[in-house]
Parts: C-alpha cells; structure tokens; sequence
C-alpha cells in the first residue's frame, strides 16, 4: 500500500481539527486568566468597603463555581484530544510499518528485476555465442 499525496493530503486535514481545539482552548485559558486576574482587582477594591464585601463575595463564588465548571470541561476537553494524540501516535505508528512494508517490498521487487534483467543478459551472451558457433 502506497500513500500518495492525496492520502498525506487527507491526513493533514484530518489533524486541523485538533489544531483548531488546541487554538480554541489557549484562547479559553488566556480568557480564564483575564478572568482571574479581573476578580482579583476586584477583591482589592472590596477590602476597602465593608459592605460591599458581603455582595462581591456571593459573586465571586458564583464566577469561582463558573471558572471551576468550565476547568472541568478544560479537563475533558484536554483528556479527549490527549486519547485523539494518543491514537493517532498509534496510527502513525502503523503507517510507519506499512511504510517499511512497502519500503521493503520495492527493494524486493528491485532486486528481482536487477536478477531478472541480469539471467536476460546472460540468456541473450548465451544465445548469441551458440548461434555464432552453429
């Protein structure tokens, strides 16, 4: 089996999906950190007043829970590309020995038409000799 450019073609594109989550959860985290860095600022500014403390707190808890839920989707997330690298390595893998399979069996093939075209050549020495004696 023989991979043509179409095939690599193929496979390319089948790998820009995961490029695009991997982009798309860099973007997720560095909005997380905005968020972070955010709520922090505004934790400052509540040490300052009494009584915003008490309604800045019940918000934080809910952007906390917020942050959390979406650091448990993060995970999945990351858990199911790490499957989705951890097959196609697998895959790659077994490209690579088809690869070798091909690899060898056009070295065998090679080295048939080198003998091949060889015996041709002593079969015609052969020919010619025993037409030019008889």
């Amino acid at each position: 089996m023989t991979l043509t450019n179409n095939d690599l073609q193929a496979i390319a594109t089948l790998l820009q999906p995961i490029n695009n989550r991997l982009d798309k959860i860099e973007s997720e985290v560095t909005a997380l950190k905005t968020s972070n860095e955010k709520i922090e600022s505004e934790i400052t500014a509540l040490k300052t007043s009494n009584e915003k403390i008490e309604s800045e707190i019940t918000a934080l808890k809910t952007s906390n829970e917020k942050i959390e839920s979406e650091v448990t989707a993060l995970k999945t997330s990351n858990e199911k590309i790490e499957s989705e690298i951890a097959a196609l390595k697998f895959g790659q893998r077994d490209l690579k020995k088809e690869m070798r399979e091909v690899k060898d069996k056009v070295s065998d093939t090679y080295e048939l038409a080198l003998e091949a075209w060889g015996q041709s050549t002593e079969n015609r020495t052969w020919l010619e000799q025993n037409q030019a004696i008889g």
